[in-house]
């Protein structure tokens, strides 16, 4: 996922995302098999949003199904699922899992990463 103003753009397959020791950069090679965009006006990076203020389709994006499909503790209450959005131009490898006992897409921690993405610093 990549920041660009009020625009949350997301590539699938990503081909040539690199680890440059300090970020992720994305070589002349980029590439990918899909890319989306979804409008995020309104959303401050670097904090927890709960997804039901988010567009729909996006919802449906990352879960599969539409907001109102979703389990109620996912929903509502301390476990309910929340974005986090990195800052403006970050690209990042993102991942899914629990922060605590809760739900979080994000791409803040080292070690979530979107499936066949190693850890930085992994051996083949």
């Amino acid at each position: 996922m990549e920041r660009q103003g009020d625009t949350l753009i997301t590539y699938l397959d990503p081909e040539g995302l690199v680890w440059n020791g300090a970020k992720y950069v994305q070589e002349r090679s980029f590439t990918f098999s899909k890319k989306e965009e979804f409008d995020i006006t309104g959303k401050a990076s670097h904090t927890f949003i709960d997804l039901k203020l988010f567009d729909e389709q996006l919802v449906r994006y990352v879960y599969g199904r539409a907001f109102a499909d979703l389990p109620s503790e996912m929903k509502e209450g301390d476990r309910r699922a929340q974005l986090h959005l990195q800052a403006e131009g970050m690209v990042r490898p993102v991942g899914r899992g629990g922060f605590g006992s809760g739900f979080v897409i994000g791409n803040f921690f080292d070690s979530w990463a979107s499936r066949g993405v190693a850890s930085v610093g992994a051996k083949k």
